[in-house]
């Protein structure tokens, strides 16, 4: 069986309210000593396979998730009721439904985000958190996400995105954005915004990794700058084939995937996560004085989330740990993806040495 025949055979749904059917995935074996929680980012982008890599699942019981309208959650691409508290009630309904006492949890950039928010709420089922690549959701990020680019004309192929007319004024992108993506169908405006927007991650995403592989740190590791080279040439190739399609008339399996994607995306950037602005600074303080370990990772060149997030919240849960949880903070030389070599070993790193007794 292969391993994406594997996925679909494991896949999973708990129902939830206003038609919602939440996907989820079990790894590992049954009796584990630990139980994770695998949190994707997005937001709507649900959980690849990835995810999963830096587990021992020989040793380690791993869940899942596809967040609301994310992966193979029902409805796919479904704003209806969807908001970062309903992603931790369902998260929760998860736990109960499983009969997990407690869990840890692995989330990384926009997933940051519902970990910390599901954290605060329940910091009585959270052994530890592994966070990669925080979020903050400030206007520095969600600007970046759509028209920061404009401010950066250096970065490889940025020019073609920000000549493009389908970035709207400052002030009123995302509102006009969420606004067409939420119209219906997929149609000739709806599918340029998707396939730009597809560009600019891939531009951010290689923007990180290219500065990663300027860096001294990289140099001096040979097998990393390999590694680090061959990923950035594969979403080169990825560029030169969306970018070759970009002003195709006809739409694609992955144009629609692309589209549900954005649309919850929008929908979550457009109000600011559903977070007020000291929100995720209060999760940060409740999770740690509530005794929960909280270890960090985040690459030294992510253009993506800046690594002051992580070094003003770890700096945070330090002051207010009530108890010493041996938290470790890593800053590997690479950008924002867990799958850049650097970015994975400390992953691997932190999740393995939270490992129960066997």
């Amino acid at each position: 069986m292969s391993q994406r025949a594997a996925e679909r055979h494991n896949l999973q749904w708990l129902d939830r309210a206003i038609g919602h059917s939440i996907a989820y995935r079990i790894h590992g074996p049954e009796g584990a000593p630990d139980t994770w929680l695998a949190v994707h980012g997005g937001p709507g982008g649900g959980a690849s396979g990835s995810i999963l890599q830096p587990f021992d699942l020989r040793r380690q019981r791993v869940v899942v998730i596809d967040q609301r309208g994310a992966g193979n959650s029902r409805p796919r691409g479904s704003v209806r009721q969807n908001t970062t508290q309903a992603l931790v009630g369902d998260m929760e309904a998860l736990r109960q439904s499983l009969g997990v006492a407690r869990w840890s949890l692995l989330a990384g950039s926009w997933g940051s985000v519902v970990a910390l928010a599901y954290a605060s709420a329940h910091p009585d089922k959270v052994d530890s958190l592994v966070l990669r690549g925080s979020f903050a959701l400030s206007r520095r990020e969600v600007r970046g996400v759509l028209l920061g680019l404009r401010d950066r004309p250096r970065t490889p192929h940025v020019g073609q995105i920000a000549r493009s007319s389908w970035l709207p004024a400052p002030g009123a992108q995302l509102a006009s954005v969420s606004r067409l993506l939420q119209s219906g169908a997929l149609g000739v405006a709806a599918l340029h915004v998707v396939r730009r927007w597809s560009l600019v991650e891939l531009a951010l995403a290689r923007k990180g990794i290219r500065r990663s592989m300027r860096s001294s740190a990289l140099a001096a590791d040979p097998g990393s700058l390999q590694s680090q080279r061959r990923f950035d040439a594969q979403l080169a190739r990825q560029w030169r084939s969306q970018l070759a399609r970009l002003g195709g008339e006809r739409i694609t399996k992955a144009d629609r995937a692309a589209w549900r994607k954005f649309r919850v995306q929008a929908h979550y950037l457009g109000r600011s996560g559903y977070m007020k602005p000291a929100d995720l600074d209060k999760a940060v303080i409740r999770a740690a004085s509530s005794g929960i370990a909280l270890d960090w990772v985040h690459g030294r060149f992510d253009a993506i989330c800046p690594p002051d997030n992580t070094r003003r919240w770890q700096a945070m849960a330090q002051r207010w740990a009530s108890v010493h949880t041996g938290a470790e903070m890593q800053w590997p030389a690479g950008g924002h993806l867990s799958v850049e070599k650097p970015l994975l070993e400390s992953l691997r790193h932190l999740v393995q040495r939270r490992r129960g007794p066997e």
